[in-house]
């Protein structure tokens, strides 16, 4: 759980960094300039944020949306029975992209979700809203990302996976100074590296000397032939 905190913390502060737009003014101050130029901020409150993914990171999420003062949407098409407590309603994907103020992404990679945010997606969501991708490679289709921050259609981004790794030199969001980036960092922490190692031995030490599975097994198909 704690780990889960420290993830739900690290994918929120883009929200706010893009949201609260933290990074122009410090960049004006260091330029010499003071109280000039600087766009206004988004009020959080009463906002909507859209996650899209059920599990314990996006929990957080809903969680920390509600403390903001925000009203949390979700999506998940493979955990339809089992919704946070702090997540308002339940939607489809379509609905939650043009309702959402903010969007948050925290669904595993598949086939078919390849490009699941892709030119007509985001061309759904409302002007000025703003996307992170928490999830993984594959998921958002970077050059239409790009292209939506660039027109004005998103107010900016945040991305932590990316389909290439390291990025190229062609990589268009390193140009675009709407999109903020960082190298799948989120759970990076001086406790989190011992922490997932304990976690680690103590799955396999419940199995072996309980039979029990761990709550966070994923893997199920492996828990069925044992």
């Amino acid at each position: 759980m704690a780990e889960a905190v420290r993830r739900g913390i690290r994918v929120f502060a883009p929200l706010l960094a893009i949201g609260k737009r933290t990074l122009y003014p410090d960049a004006l101050v260091r330029r010499g300039n003071w109280r000039r130029a600087i766009p206004r901020a988004t009020q959080l409150c009463g906002r909507t944020m859209g996650i899209v993914g059920y599990g314990a990171i996006s929990e957080r999420m809903a969680a920390l949306a509600a403390a903001f003062g925000m009203r949390a949407i979700e999506f998940d098409s493979e955990r339809a029975n089992r919704i946070s407590r702090q997540v308002w309603r339940r939607v489809a994907l379509a609905e939650l992209l043009e309702e959402c103020d903010l969007a948050s992404l925290h669904v595993p990679p598949t086939d078919s979700r390849r490009n699941m945010i892709d030119a007509a997606a985001l061309a759904s969501m409302k002007r000025g809203s703003i996307l992170v991708n928490a999830a993984r490679e594959g998921i958002v289709d970077e050059v239409s990302l790009v292209d939506a921050v660039d027109s004005g259609r998103l107010q900016g981004a945040g991305h932590d996976k990316f389909a290439m790794e390291p990025p190229g030199e062609s990589f268009a969001a390193a140009r675009c100074n709407g999109i903020l980036l960082s190298p799948q960092i989120a759970g990076a922490t001086d406790e989190s590296a011992p922490r997932m190692s304990m976690c680690c031995a103590q799955s396999v030490e419940q199995f072996l000397m309980q039979g029990t599975r761990s709550d966070s097994l994923v893997n199920f198909s492996w828990d069925a032939r044992c």
